[in-house]
């Protein structure tokens, strides 16, 4: 598993794709965060919330699963598509291909969502952690569904436009979610953690919670596929 988990490492960390997003996500948050912290009082005064990890938020709610989507729609289908599962296959276990593979790019946005809060950090001088655990689970819960959908789906491209729609479709459920009072949306508002600021850590286990789910039924549906 180590190996597999070093070479997608690799592959992600040195993918344009990967690189371009990582730095506009911690270039946008370095200026942002500077800037609010230069006019925290200023923006005050004039009766508006100052929230500088707005970008971070912004990056990872609005645009997360797209973002996800991005660089990880074909994580599984493309080793099955082009048949290379099988030769990974015989060196090890189909459990530490699929283990390997989902933490490479868990680690991936873990060190993006680290860099952009320490940069904020060093603009703001405080630790946002509940902010960042949040982001971290939606982050989670995002990749768990374009993993499954990569299994799902034995084309790149049908699993990369599956992706795009449920990028669509998250922010929008959140954001409703997030106004209404009625149980059933308060149950999707603990799933998807639109807002997650405003939850206390225990409900925050939950978006971890449904991703595992989706993590272990896509390995049980990567079992039965035909190699």
């Amino acid at each position: 598993m180590r190996a597999i988990l070093k070479r997608e490492l690799f592959i992600y960390t040195s993918s344009f794709k990967a690189i371009t997003i990582s730095l506009f996500i911690y270039l946008s948050t370095a200026l942002s965060s500077y800037f609010f912290s230069r006019n925290f009082t200023t923006i005050q005064n004039h009766g508006a919330e100052v929230d500088i990890t707005s970008s971070i938020k912004f990056f990872v709610f609005f645009l997360g699963p797209i973002l996800v989507a991005a660089v990880f729609y074909d994580i599984f289908n493309k080793e099955i598509e082009l048949r290379t599962i099988r030769l990974l296959i015989t060196k090890t276990s189909l459990l530490k291909i699929f283990l390997g593979k989902i933490l490479a790019a868990f680690l991936f946005w873990l060190l993006t969502l680290t860099v952009s809060y320490f940069l904020v950090y060093l603009s703001s001088g405080k630790i946002y952690f509940q902010e960042f655990m949040s982001s971290i689970s939606c982050i989670l819960l995002s990749l768990s569904v374009v993993v499954c959908f990569s299994i799902l789906f034995d084309r790149g491209n049908q699993s990369l436009l599956v992706s795009i729609l449920m990028g669509i479709v998250f922010p929008v459920l959140g954001l409703i979610s997030s106004m209404s009072d009625t149980w059933y949306w308060s149950i999707v508002h603990a799933v998807i953690p639109y807002y997650a600021n405003e939850l206390t850590l225990g409900l925050l286990l939950v978006p971890f919670i449904a991703a595992l789910i989706l993590f272990c039924l896509s390995y049980f549906i990567l079992q039965r596929k035909d190699y």
